[in-house]
């Protein structure tokens, strides 16, 4: 045929490195030990004399079996065979602690909430932001709590702080987004409660951002989470944080704050981190006030600077 020994000896050399790639997955498959035949014939190129000569090049690296004529073959290895030199049980220890070393660095979390860290930190009863859930549909009981947050929030980031207009339509398409459309003259009334408050008429009146992302690197990870408001001052930033969980008097309100010290100061100390501009105070208005019904109950973080360093210390930790 045309072209027999070009193509013929093309075919040889792919053979050859197809042989290579095959002796080399099977060599790489050994757990405990890797006996390799190199017999041949000396005057036949085959992959045995090439095996052998290459082992001939790295006599530290395996042992040579010598055959004596009275070996009995059996599933043990012959006790002529040993391992390469070296300590291969030290050496093996130490392989496996650097692979658990980095497979626990691979599934470490690589972010942080604010919410975590104050799961962590404690203490964590009340953390739900939650809602009375006694006039919900059966399905919607255990997670209307939270669409009664979301829809809220949702509302409170679109609305026009300072007039509040349209607050029964954006409670009423929100509230149906989140599948609580019978709740929305509920969604409304905390929304008013919200814009009621001396602190979001504060923050009309100055210059404000809503839903803000926040993302600091730390020594745990990213630390994140989202501002529900902030706003300028001249002693600083402010940060506010709506709740909806239910609140029937000063007392729960101040319960409940103790429960959120910790993620307010995240958010704090990750926009401080960010702007390098002091955050004045963290406020949390609680828009369910029981028989304040309408009010929103505002509490502030007291000594914010501790609760920041306190939140500082726990992300230094390796």
């Amino acid at each position: 045929t045309a072209e027999f020994d070009v193509h013929a000896s093309v075919e040889e050399l792919l053979d050859l490195n197809e042989r290579v790639r095959l002796q080399y997955v099977a060599a790489t498959r050994a757990c405990d030990r890797l006996v390799v035949s190199a017999h041949h014939k000396a005057e036949k190129n085959s992959m045995g004399m090439r095996v052998h000569a290459v082992l001939e090049e790295r006599k530290d690296l395996w042992t040579h079996f010598v055959a004596t004529g009275d070996e009995r073959y059996d599933a043990r290895p012959p006790t002529q065979l040993r391992l390469a030199p070296g300590d291969y049980e030290n050496e093996l220890r130490v392989w496996r602690d650097e692979q658990t070393q980095l497979l626990s660095l691979n599934d470490a979390s690589r972010t942080r909430s604010a919410t975590s860290v104050a799961l962590a930190l404690g203490p964590t009863k009340s953390l739900s932001d939650g809602g009375n859930d006694g006039e919900l549909r059966p399905w919607r009981r255990g997670r209307a709590g939270t669409a009664i947050g979301s829809a809220v929030h949702a509302v409170l980031q679109h609305i026009d702080l300072a007039g509040g207009d349209d607050v029964e339509k954006l409670a009423g398409l929100h509230a149906e987004r989140e599948g609580i459309a019978n709740l929305r003259t509920r969604v409304a009334e905390l929304v008013r409660a919200g814009l009621a408050s001396p602190t979001v008429k504060q923050a009309a009146q100055s210059r404000h951002w809503r839903e803000l992302h926040v993302a600091v690197p730390t020594e745990q990870g990213l630390l994140e989470g989202y501002i529900d408001l902030l706003f300028e001052t001249e002693d600083g930033l402010v940060v506010v944080d709506f709740k909806t969980d239910p609140v029937r008097d000063e007392a729960d309100a101040e319960r409940l704050l103790a429960g959120y010290r910790h993620q307010g100061a995240s958010y704090a100390l990750a926009i401080s981190r960010l702007t390098g501009r002091p955050v004045a105070d963290c406020r949390f208005l609680f828009l369910a006030g029981g028989s304040n019904a309408g009010m929103a109950i505002e509490r502030s973080i007291p000594d914010l600077g501790a609760a920041i360093a306190e939140v500082d210390r726990y992300l230094r930790r390796p």
